[in-house]
């Protein structure tokens, strides 16, 4: 490839050696000497005659978790709501005047209109679905559950379905033989239904904002489905309180260890289990 080369010189100046041979002009425009030079460049050729070792590829699949069965068991869920209240026509009613009223809350639990018998397994049904599905998407934006590496999706779903089945089951049993034990059979059962009672309001709050924690991108919706379930885990214990406190016959430390063994120490079982104990089932 030629290029040519004006180089302009003014009087007195000398040429430069490497451009003795170019084409050039004085100042006056009358040409000095001429010469055509190579350039040198070097030219990047697209194709190279130079064989480059091949480039392999290997894919790896994005591993990405089914939503179906989040969607299958909310709807589960909600249809135990909706068989509840299809079968007591003021379930509803009756849950937002618990909730307003306390001396309500007793009368409809005495009268056995606030929980009805044939409601309380459907509704632990419903409530235990709906926790399952927010732990297990609580654990899939900020994992703290050890499940076993060998385990499937499913396995590790039923898992945490059965654990926290044993939860409100262990609740239960401590609640009734701390009732035969202090002879308190009325505030136990009352007991019992405050700890339905808030389970059911959690499952019907929390549920939409699971549904639509579903497809969301930011974990907004359920950071405040975390903060209803706390609020009303803290009004639990509350009223729970007041519940025993209504026990004249025992000291106040007596109500605290009766509060906390039937609250705050099932909670920690249940976080210890889920932590640490998954990984050795």
């Amino acid at each position: 490839m030629l290029k040519n080369t004006f180089i302009f010189l003014l009087p007195g100046q000398q040429l430069p050696p490497q451009h003795s041979q170019d084409f050039l002009v004085s100042a006056n425009d009358e040409p000095l000497t001429v010469k055509a030079t190579q350039d040198t460049t070097k030219i990047e050729r697209f194709f190279s005659s130079e064989r480059e070792g091949s480039v392999q590829f290997r894919p790896e699949p994005i591993i990405k978790l089914s939503e179906d069965w989040q969607i299958i068991a909310l709807l589960l869920s909600v249809l135990a709501i909706a068989f509840v209240r299809i079968t007591g026509k003021n379930f509803f009613k009756n849950l937002q005047s618990g909730f307003v009223s306390r001396p309500i809350f007793k009368q409809l639990s005495r009268d056995g209109q606030l929980i009805p018998t044939r409601a309380r397994l459907p509704l632990l049904f419903s409530f235990l679905l709906a926790i399952t599905v927010y732990l297990f998407q609580l654990n899939t934006e900020h994992p703290f559950i050890s499940f076993h590496k060998a385990s499937n999706l499913y396995a590790n779903i039923i898992t945490i379905f059965l654990i926290v089945g044993m939860y409100e089951l262990l609740k239960f049993i401590l609640t009734s033989a701390l009732g035969y034990i202090f002879k308190t059979k009325g505030t136990t059962r009352e007991f019992i239904a405050n700890n339905i009672f808030y389970n059911s309001l959690t499952t019907i709050l929390i549920v939409p904002l699971l549904l639509f924690s579903i497809y969301s991108t930011t974990p907004v919706i359920l950071f405040f489905a975390s903060g209803i379930i706390l609020i009303l885990f803290f009004i639990r214990i509350f009223r729970g309180f007041l519940i025993a406190i209504e026990l004249r016959t025992y000291s106040f430390y007596q109500i605290i260890l009766y509060i906390c063994t039937l609250e705050i120490l099932p909670v920690f079982v249940l976080i210890k289990t889920l932590t640490f104990n998954i990984s050795k089932i």
